[in-house]
């Protein structure tokens, strides 16, 4: 028998990504649910929706990523600790209810001012948000574990893949440097924040390869290995793509956010099999793009 899965966020670029995982694999009926479909926020109709869906597994790839904007606009923030730190409390107690699982993904921000680790953070490492928008995935990520049951919350960081077809999605990184790259002959990068890049079809492909090991319940990290900052991840784009472009290293106070972002967060992945160096995924994103 199939197993019923929901990827609620299906629309985004880690929610399309998830979808041709699971859809690929005849053992798995996958149901698309997006903003269309269901508003996490309303958990009265969610839950109606979700219950009479009855899945196994429910795959939360919806988020609230305006990171800014949740930072000096204080409906802005309501609404990302309605999205980011309610509504996966609400997913995580109703596939509690029917047995099922919940795949809630969080962010490498939640240590954005947490003291320094030479490796990286291991998923006990104790976070440390700087920003609202940081604080937000906290709350989502306390909730889940304060609730229980059978969850695993995948923290990521700086992902990148194909655009999401959704009307709110974001082009990654790469994307739009990738559209400078074509216009200007030099771009100033941030040289000054290190972590590590998450291609969505790695990070989709480890986060079934986790469901189906039925390891223990908690945190994981799964990231595309090799911290690297920004500037790195553009000279790396730039070499890969044959562009012939200056790229200048500069402070983040170069371009100045309402919002902080870590100097320094990168997840170390302790629990599982690593993922492949961002280099490699990156010319593979290349070859499609």
């Amino acid at each position: 028998m199939q197993k019923k899965v929901l990827i609620v966020g299906a629309k985004g670029m880690l929610g399309q990504a998830l979808v041709q995982v699971f859809a690929k694999d005849i053992r798995y009926a996958v149901s698309e649910w997006d903003r269309e479909e269901i508003d996490v926020t309303d958990a009265s109709d969610a839950e109606d929706k979700i219950w009479t869906l009855s899945p196994d597994i429910i795959i939360n790839a919806s988020a609230y990523n305006a990171v800014d904007a949740c930072e000096e606009n204080d409906e802005e923030y309501v609404k990302a600790v309605g999205l980011n730190g309610e509504a996966p409390v609400f997913l995580v107690r109703v596939a509690k209810r029917i047995g099922a699982l919940l795949v809630h993904y969080s962010t490498d921000y939640v240590f954005g001012d947490a003291p320094v680790i030479d490796d990286g953070f291991s998923e006990d490492a104790t976070p440390l948000p700087n920003c609202r928008y940081a604080q937000s995935k906290l709350l989502g990520e306390k909730g889940v574990a304060s609730v229980g049951g059978k969850y695993y919350i995948i923290r990521l960081s700086k992902l990148f893949g194909k655009p999401g077809a959704s009307a709110i999605g974001k082009k990654s990184f790469f994307e739009a440097m990738l559209e400078a790259g074509k216009t200007k002959d030099e771009v100033n990068v941030v040289d000054d924040e290190m972590s590590c890049f998450t291609y969505a079809p790695d990070l989709a492909q480890a986060s079934k390869d986790l469901v189906e090991s039925e390891d223990a319940y908690g945190i994981y990290h799964l990231i595309n290995e090799s911290p690297v900052t920004w500037y790195d991840g553009v000279v790396e784009l730039y070499k890969q793509a044959g562009f012939s472009i200056k790229v200048v290293p500069v402070t983040s106070e170069t371009f100045p956010r309402p919002a902080k972002r870590p100097k320094f967060s990168v997840l170390r992945n302790t629990r599982r099999p690593l993922l492949r160096p961002y280099q490699e995924a990156l010319g593979e994103f290349l070859s499609q793009a």
